[in-house]
């Protein structure tokens, strides 16, 4: 133990026992007092990351029943303004299913499942839609990246 804080002492460049030892022997109190204090703060770093976590959640939550009511409301007008038949399903992590629909919900899916079937639309053309949007969205993130990365050279460069 006594090597390990002669070490660390030279690494900061220092000489001999850390400032709260004054002779070899207390090095052992030292440890365990430095222990002591580390453990105190693990626990309280413990506690800080559950307080952040927990906000965390609650933060997601709160944006989940924002999202939720204004998708529910624009659901609502779009039945009511352009008259057309809707139906939404929210199945949320937790628990409690939401729905809407301007007529009856089965009667929709009912109706949604007779269009799919009698579709000329083919499930290729589906499948390699959302492959593209899927390329689409990587090529976004790209450009983004793109951006910033300029944005950054520029401020270096006036700086």
């Amino acid at each position: 133990m006594l090597n390990h804080y002669k070490a660390v002492a030279r690494y900061r460049g220092g000489e001999g026992l850390p400032p709260n030892v004054k002779s070899e022997g207390d090095i052992g109190l030292h440890l365990l007092f430095q222990s002591k204090k580390l453990g105190f703060v693990a626990a309280k770093s413990k506690r800080i990351k559950q307080a952040q976590v927990f906000l965390f959640r609650l933060e997601r939550q709160v944006t989940f029943s924002k999202t939720r009511n204004g998708l529910l409301k624009k659901a609502f007008e779009l039945s009511v303004r352009c008259e057309a038949e809707v139906g939404l399903i929210i199945f949320p992590p937790r628990g409690k299913l939401f729905e809407f629909s301007s007529s009856s919900l089965q009667e929709t899916i009912d109706r949604y499942h007779k269009y799919i079937r009698n579709s000329h639309f083919p499930r290729q053309n589906v499948q390699h839609l959302t492959h593209e949007t899927a390329s689409m969205k990587k090529i976004e993130l790209l450009e983004a990246s793109k951006r910033r990365r300029f944005k950054h050279m520029l401020t270096t460069r006036t700086a």
